[in-house]
């Protein structure tokens, strides 16, 4: 059985440890989060994901008091959209951590007001497409070339089911 995650929002203090999850994921996981083998400006990305700005909210997911698992979103300039991405450590995949980030993470969206997520999902990318899946459908999915973009309204029925 695996141990359920404490979830909480990530503080500037969380920052080595989020570094750490980025630098301990396999070449193909930092592909599928980044799009690239070799993620420019890495530490000024996690300095970013863990400061507290009102635009952007960062969760982690721990387990005996480890990083294994990060959902974040952004705020885009429409106010009620949100690019979201989430990161899993690759030996906590397939155990449900980022539904359960995504879930908490759809939680704290709706609390600030936000009304729909999207995100940029390559297509063979799908785990991530099924943590979409099973927090809820998402409303749609868009292919172009290599990339699907995806679009989650985050209504009440939506956050009933998840």
């Amino acid at each position: 059985m695996n141990p359920v995650p404490m979830v909480r929002q990530l503080r500037t203090a969380d920052g080595p440890a989020v570094r750490e999850l980025h630098d301990d994921l396999s070449e193909r996981d930092t592909y599928l989060r980044f799009f690239t083998l070799r993620p420019a400006r890495l530490p000024q990305f996690v300095d970013r994901l863990v400061s507290d700005v009102a635009r952007r909210a960062a969760i982690g997911a721990f387990v005996d008091d480890r990083l294994v698992g990060v959902a974040s979103y952004e705020v885009a300039s429409n106010s009620v959209s949100a690019d979201i991405a989430v990161v899993v450590a690759h030996r906590a995949q397939t155990q449900g951590i980022g539904t359960i980030l995504l879930r908490d993470l759809v939680s704290l969206a709706q609390a600030a007001g936000l009304r729909r997520f999207t995100a940029e999902v390559l297509v063979e990318n799908t785990a991530m497409l099924r943590v979409l899946r099973d927090c809820g459908r998402p409303s749609t999915v868009t292919r172009a070339g290599s990339v699907n973009h995806v679009v989650v309204e985050l209504d009440a029925a939506w956050a009933a089911d998840a």
